[in-house]
């Protein structure tokens, strides 16, 4: 193991720049970070190399096998300059960043439209893993590889088929499957027979499903609630979504 002590150097400078997703489009490599997901991802992962606070080396190698890998020691105000939480456990992995050429799958499956918020992201990645739905498409969502949707997601990204696609991907997607979107307006998702597989279409937290997707969608579908209440969040919808195909 090596000792890092400052700001300056350069592994701490590459650390703070992967923080940008150009930046870790540009390098190939991403942020792993948080005990959960460093012990569920580490066997999986191509790690590059490991930061680790001091007084937690231990506790490290009860989780990864660093024989072979590159550690570095910080102290926590180091550790917590490179984090993106507030406070860090004191793991932080850099990998290289997984990257899948986009193929049309039977399963069922996700397509995400314009999902921003990382917390979401996560949430509904966890959800997909737990109700089969491994395939999920991403269309001008948040960077599935930020270091915020990773630990949301529990690692649960690097156990599904992730890919990220353009509009004629959507088209040539939804052609294949049959698309329900997820709407206020629609068949109420308790009464209708759904052809499986499926693909639930999943709209951004502000607009719902953009236009240019809206016009492919086949059916769309609603989940009823007390009027009272204007809309679901969209992880939660995808949730229910999710639960009611197999209920």
């Amino acid at each position: 193991m090596a000792t890092v002590t400052s700001r300056q150097n350069q592994i701490i400078k590459h650390i703070k720049k992967l923080h940008d997703k150009r930046y870790r489009d540009l390098c190939g490599e991403i942020i792993v970070e948080g005990v959960k997901t460093v012990k569920d991802f580490a066997n999986k992962a191509d790690i590059k190399y490991i930061v680790v606070t001091e007084g937690k080396e231990e506790e490290l190698t009860s989780l990864v096998d660093t024989e072979k890998l590159l550690v570095y020691t910080v102290n926590d105000d180091l550790m917590k300059y490179i984090s993106s939480t507030e406070t860090p456990y004191g793991f932080l992995l850099i990998c290289k960043k997984p990257t899948k050429e986009f193929v049309i799958t039977e399963g069922n499956a996700l397509l995400l439209d314009h999902v921003s918020d990382p917390g979401n992201l996560g949430t509904i990645l966890r959800t997909a893993k737990a109700f089969g739905f491994n395939d999920i498409y991403l269309y001008g969502c948040v960077d599935v590889y930020s270091p915020k949707v990773i630990r949301a997601a529990l690692g649960t990204v690097f156990d599904l088929n992730v890919y990220n696609i353009d509009i004629d991907d959507v088209q040539e997607l939804i052609q294949h499957k049959k698309a329900y979107g997820l709407d206020l307006v629609g068949e109420n998702i308790k009464s209708i027979q759904l052809v499986k597989p499926v693909l639930f279409v999943l709209g951004s937290e502000s607009q719902g499903i953009s236009k240019e997707v809206r016009s492919m969608v086949h059916s769309y579908l609603t989940i009823p609630m007390n009027h009272e209440v204007e809309s679901l969040n969209v992880a939660i919808a995808g949730c229910i979504a999710m639960y009611s195909l197999e209920a």
